[in-house]
């Protein structure tokens, strides 16, 4: 429970020149005062109002505890930096008459908890406009090389597969090259179709991203995509349900950072310190596969707070930082290419 207001209340006329009402008498101030909280944690800040009588031109406010100390505008912001229980006092006065007013215990901050359990089941679906449709790609141009052999990995049969695929050479900026397989089960237009559509997509990722995909591998099928192997790993019938929810980007995101990111930094020791250092996982999924999914499940939350933050929420952005910080900083420290994020 709250310490209860104790108000301090006190009313000292003073002789200046006069303004008084059209009988004669002086006009009294009677000061008081509001705010849009009572109660924040440390680091936040409160709005404070003037809602005092009397017609005032003049106000003088004291904060203990908060940053500043001490104001003279009518509605003014404080920070409160430091757990505790604070006095907030307002004199304000007109041409004949002050007053002081003094809450005690009228502002309480608390120390800011740290989270206890992953904020997320997975972070792909954490925001949709992380990375859109919308957003520039680094994808130039596709060139159909013909049909040859190819074995790929297809998770319908959950084995690897050789056959006579469509091959396609897509090309992005900085002479980036990768070779997009598509299954033959697709005839050569829809083939040729879905290569120049993923290629966009995958133009779209940062170039960190991207710098060990070699090969794309295209199937039907409504089986997640996967990343690795040099490769990002596509089932078309998934592919149209991503699509839907509006985190297709998001999805490739996770994928190529398998691909691109965990053989450097997934056992790295800076990267273990940083998961030992943070109070929590980013989700569920990565916390039950700690090895192979933490990295893929913190880069995409390290674009969110880092290049999208006005894309998202204020709390989204502070759920992530409580969660993850020094992830987020290990990331950070690395100087990736994000081009064309940057």
């Amino acid at each position: 429970m709250k310490n209860p207001l104790r108000i301090l209340h006190s009313i000292v006329t003073v002789a200046m020149l006069s303004c008084t009402t059209d009988d004669g008498n002086l006009i009294e101030v009677n000061a008081d005062f509001s705010s849009n909280v009572n109660e924040i944690t440390e680091g936040g800040s409160i709005i404070f109002s003037d809602v005092s009588s009397g017609s005032p031109i003049s106000w003088n406010w004291s904060f203990d505890g908060g940053t500043p100390s001490s104001s003279n505008s009518q509605n003014p912001v404080i920070v409160y930096a430091t757990p505790g229980v604070y006095d907030v006092s307002l004199t304000v006065s007109n041409s004949d008459t002050e007053d002081t007013e003094t809450k005690a215990g009228y502002i309480t901050v608390t120390e800011e908890s740290l989270p206890t359990s992953p904020p997320f089941a997975g972070t792909s679906f954490v925001d949709p406009d992380i990375l859109t449709e919308n957003d520039p790609t680094e994808f130039i141009e596709l060139i159909s090389t013909g049909q040859g052999s190819r074995t790929m990995f297809d998770r319908r049969v959950n084995d690897w597969v050789t056959v006579n695929a469509h091959l396609f050479e897509a090309s992005f900026t900085e002479s980036r090259t990768i070779e997009i397989q598509v299954n033959p089960e697709f005839d050569f237009n829809s083939a040729e179709e879905d290569a120049e559509k993923y290629a966009t997509v995958i133009g779209r990722l940062p170039a960190v991203l991207l710098k060990d995909v070699e090969t794309v591998w295209i199937h039907k099928g409504e089986q997640p995509f996967g990343g690795g192997n040099n490769n990002l790993l596509i089932h078309t019938d998934q592919g149209v349900i991503y699509e839907n929810d509006n985190v297709l980007e998001e999805i490739f995101i996770h994928e190529s950072a398998h691909t691109s990111l965990d053989s450097e930094h997934a056992s790295a020791p800076a990267w273990i310190e940083a998961q030992n250092n943070d109070p929590v996982f980013s989700s569920t999924y990565a916390q039950e596969n700690s090895d192979t999914e933490d990295i893929a499940e913190s880069f995409l939350l390290y674009i969110a707070v880092r290049y999208r933050s006005d894309r998202i929420s204020e709390s989204l952005k502070n759920t992530i930082e409580a969660a993850i910080p020094n992830r987020i900083q290990y990331f950070e420290n690395q100087s990736f290419d994000m081009t064309p994020l940057e």
